[in-house]
C-alpha cells in the first residue's frame, strides 16, 4: 500500500515538471520563431537598402 502511495507521489510530481517543461519549452519555441521571422525581416530589408543604396551611388558616378 505504502509503495502503491509513494509511486503515485512520484508519478505525479514527474507529471507536473514534465507538464512545466512542456510549456517552457512551447513559450520558448514561440518566442524563438518569431525572433526568426523579426531576423529574416531585418535581413531583407537591409539587404534591399544596402542595394538601393549601391545601386544610387553607381548613378551618381
Amino acid at each position: 500500500m505504502v509503495l502503491k502511495i509513494q509511486s503515485l507521489v512520484i508519478g505525479y510530481w514527474l507529471f507536473v515538471i514534465g507538464y512545466w517543461l512542456f510549456v517552457i519549452g512551447y513559450w520558448l519555441f514561440v518566442i524563438g520563431y518569431w525572433l526568426f521571422v523579426v531576423c529574416c525581416l531585418l535581413l531583407v530589408i537591409g539587404y534591399w537598402l544596402s542595394c538601393s543604396a549601391l545601386k544610387l551611388h553607381i548613378k551618381k558616378q
